[in-house]
């Protein structure tokens, strides 16, 4: 019970971790990209660019997304498995139980 305490706390410290640097992150890229995109938009305002340049910041915006999407899949598939050094202790246990019977 304590080594599933302990892996609780550790499991969720770093989820807690993950999630207040992943929403700062979010927001950061959000403002800095938007002000980007604003300013490419308004330096071709007056060019015949302006509409290639308006479809480039929403492809740019489309691949970004789509990065981001593949990261956090590779990041899921990468986490460890939830309780694993319990399940092994608790696996161990059992077997100690079944030979002693």
């Amino acid at each position: 019970a304590e080594l599933a305490a302990l892996e609780w706390r550790q499991l969720r410290q770093r989820a807690l971790l993950l999630l207040a640097g992943g929403a700062l992150l979010v927001i950061a890229l959000m403002i800095a990209l938007l002000l980007g995109s604003l300013a490419l938009m308004v330096h071709f305002w007056d060019t015949p660019l302006r509409v290639t340049v308006a479809w480039s910041v929403a492809g740019g915006w489309l691949a970004l997304s789509l990065a981001l999407a593949g990261l956090l899949a590779l990041l899921v598939r990468r986490a460890p498995a939830a309780f694993a050094i319990t399940r092994e202790e608790l696996a161990k246990d059992w077997s100690l139980i079944k030979e002693s019977m």
